[in-house]
């Protein structure tokens, strides 16, 4: 009744030629005559004319009167936004309204629709905040700014109670293109391998897939595994020709293989690359489960029919089993003997192929996996399954993990970085404060929003909550099977090169770079270690590291040694404040410096050390203080305005190996022989100094110069 109400209420304008052919319940948007559309006040009347006539007369009224004029659109593609018009409405004719208010002219209550502006002041402000805001980066400065701002303005004149109209803001990954394999050739026509090519005057084939196979952390050619190919994935265009219509998907794998596909392709605020073959295999996985809910089905139908009192079950007579065609009325009660033979068959029958489908997993898991990490016996078997044998489709990653007090101070140096790279090609995590949240209004970086690790502790620079907070930056990495390279960052490391130039120089090496020596001073090892940390594998050296995965999963898996660090690697007391001096009674405590020896002993005792190149990638100058609060400890230089200049930057590059004294050992900086520089990053600068950087074109734009160049 209230729905007949309101369209009666309604104001016709068009009238139907033909009123029998529309249904009376609904809007009618086709051709007719005009009604009720004059205006004597505007000179304007259309009564009695048919639609497109009447829409000529109002143009050319628009024109004459200088209201408007007349134009042709070729293609319609516009966006309408604004208030809509409200509706009110008696209380007895709607009952399902949500707003009360009254007539303006007499008064009488009433309810109105609700307001569906999506962004601006008229938002749905009766809903706010609200739980939780997906929207793409490319929207924040539109629709996430704006609604902000109207948010703020009502806030400060008191109409709102929270500061915020969202309590939780996601930014979505953008999903690329399938990926491009592309082969360099040199002037000859012969295929090169993306190591030795400059990327600058070769020309690039591209190359089908069937002809790609994967290698380590590499795609080569199949007919020639020496040639290593440049994997790249774009986003989705038109002019690319590499969109993928989710119709189609839909329409031949299922509406379920699309939204696990998308569900498991990482995590939402990080771009995924697209993979027909990777949709392919959910499906077979979703298909796969076919067998295992069979096998659930047949259990609950022996548990139900065996409970169920409308089921007559046979008897047996003399031991032989009959149907009990006269008790087709009775109960179960009434059988003689219920059949457990019939009830054990059907058991014996579910063991069976629930040992069957687990021993082919567990055949399938062990030829699948990938155990060929060496492991010490110290550790035995690994706590779980190594998440290297889990398929990632695209590009290998590199996964930046920042170490930060509480902000990044250099985050606009680390932006312009980002800026010149594929996205599929890194990550970012950032361990900082409890609590502390990287968005608009603490970042002036939009690729750091959001990538703060939600398990964060308080970390104290120089004891164990350090490493702590280290394994949580690789744990959380790891969970991406694309990351295959992990680079622990400082807040006051700065890149000295481009990305391109870093993320072709790491995944080039299958090494790790960890700054390893053997550490001879005496009163850094601690006799408690002993027996499970060996005097002779104590190592010690920069915490700034470059992982591959494998080590990184070594270091997130530890269960044995970090808990001994824990225990019994501190640092020295500080000295005494008033007199500058280490108080007596503590000089004999041990000097260990967790963050310093913890990876290098860790993957000393795991027989690791082959698989390392030894010396780290960050630059650092170290200088002994000298003021008494220090007692002439070695601290790192921090570099300013005035020191940071090219100059500076150049020796940085220059240097091409690394002397360690306690070893007499010369680490050379090479790749497959050829001489490379030895630093890619370098600390600490100031805001001040990074800047100057910047503005100087130090580390924008850098050279694109081959990354083997030939040593002289």
């Amino acid at each position: 009744m209230g729905l007949e109400q309101l369209w009666q209420c309604l104001r016709w304008v068009v009238k139907l030629d033909d009123e029998g052919s529309h249904n009376s319940g609904m809007a009618y948007a086709g051709e007719g005559t005009i009604l009720k559309s004059s205006n004597s006040t505007l000179g304007l009347d259309v009564n009695g004319f048919p639609s497109k006539v009447a829409a000529s007369k109002v143009t050319e009224w628009a024109e004459k009167t200088g209201n408007g004029k007349k134009k042709v659109f070729s293609t319609l593609n516009l966006l309408l936004q604004g208030e809509v018009g409200r509706i009110l409405l008696c209380l007895n004719a709607f009952g399902l309204m949500q707003v009360k208010t009254t007539y303006l002219s007499s008064g009488k209550p009433s309810r109105r629709g609700t307001n569906t502006v999506p962004q601006w002041t008229g938002s749905c402000w009766y809903r706010s905040p609200v739980d939780i805001y997906v929207d793409g980066a490319e929207h924040a400065v539109l629709h996430l700014l704006y609604s902000r701002f109207w948010h703020k303005v009502l806030y400060d004149i008191g109409v709102l109670s929270a500061k915020e109209p969202f309590k939780c803001v996601i930014n979505q990954g953008i999903i690329l293109g399938e990926v491009q394999y592309i082969a360099c050739k040199d002037p000859d026509g012969n295929y090169m391998s993306a190591d030795s090519a400059n990327m600058l005057g070769e020309h690039q084939e591209i190359i089908p897939e069937e002809k790609v196979m994967k290698s380590g952390d590499s795609f080569v050619l199949k007919d020639d595994c020496n040639i290593r190919l440049i994997a790249h994935a774009h986003k989705m265009s038109k002019s690319r020709g590499n969109v993928v219509n989710p119709d189609d998907v839909v329409s031949k794998y299922g509406a379920d293989s699309l939204r696990l596909y998308e569900m498991f392709m990482g995590p939402i605020r990080d771009s995924k690359t697209w993979s027909a073959s990777g949709i392919e295999g959910v499906t077979e996985e979703i298909e796969g489960t076919r067998f295992n809910t069979g096998i659930s089905a047949m259990m609950e139908f022996i548990h139900t029919a065996y409970k169920d009192t409308s089921i007559v079950l046979p008897v047996q007579i003399n031991g032989k089993t009959q149907d009990n065609h006269a008790g087709r009325t009775m109960s179960k009660k009434a059988s003689t003997v219920p059949t457990p033979h019939v009830i054990w068959f059907g058991w014996k029958l579910v063991i069976i192929l629930s040992v069957s489908l687990s021993v082919f997993a567990i055949l399938r898991l062990h030829f699948n996996s990938d155990f060929s990490s060496p492991v010490s016996s110290i550790y035995g078997s690994r706590s779980r399954i190594s998440r290297g044998s889990f398929h990632f489709v695209g590009p290998p990653k590199i996964a930046f993990l920042f170490l930060v007090r509480k902000e990044l101070p250099l985050d606009f140096l680390w932006g312009s970085f980002f800026e010149n790279a594929e996205v599929a090609n890194f990550s970012i995590f950032i361990h900082s404060a409890p609590g502390f949240e990287f968005d608009e209004s603490t970042t002036r970086s939009h690729f750091f929003y959001g990538r703060q690790l939600k398990n964060s502790i308080q970390v104290v620079w120089g004891e164990s909550s350090m490493i702590e907070a280290e394994r949580f930056l690789l744990s959380a990495a790891l969970d991406d099977p694309a990351n295959q390279r992990f680079v622990l960052l400082s807040d006051s490391c700065v890149p000295l090169y481009n990305f391109s130039y870093i993320y072709s120089y790491l995944m080039a090496s299958p090494r790790s770079f960890v700054d390893s020596f053997v550490d001879t001073k005496e009163e850094r090892y601690n006799q408690k270690m002993s027996p499970i940390i060996r005097k002779h594998k104590w190592r010690k050296g920069s915490q700034w590291i470059t992982l591959v995965r494998s080590h990184a999963e070594v270091i997130v898996d530890d269960e044995v040694i970090f808990p001994v660090f824990q225990k019994h690697c501190k640092r020295a007391p500080p000295p005494d404040a008033s007199k500058g001096k280490l108080n007596p009674k503590l000089k004999k405590q041990n000097n260990c410096i967790p963050d310093e020896h913890y990876v290098q002993t860790l993957l000393s005792m795991a027989d690791l050390e082959g698989e390392l190149e030894r010396r780290t990638l960050t630059y650092t100058v170290w200088n002994q203080s000298a003021t008494k609060m220090e007692s002439k400890g070695w601290h790192p230089i921090t570099f300013t305005y005035a020191n940071a200049g090219p100059q500076k930057i150049r020796e940085i590059k220059d240097i091409n190996h690394v002397y360690y004294e306690s070893e007499y050992r010369t680490e050379w900086c090479r790749s497959y022989a050829t001489s490379v520089p030895c630093f890619l990053f370098a600390r600490k600068f100031s805001r001040g100094a990074a800047m100057r950087l910047l503005s100087e074109g130090v580390v924008g734009p850098f050279d694109a110069s081959a990354l083997l160049a030939t040593s002289t």
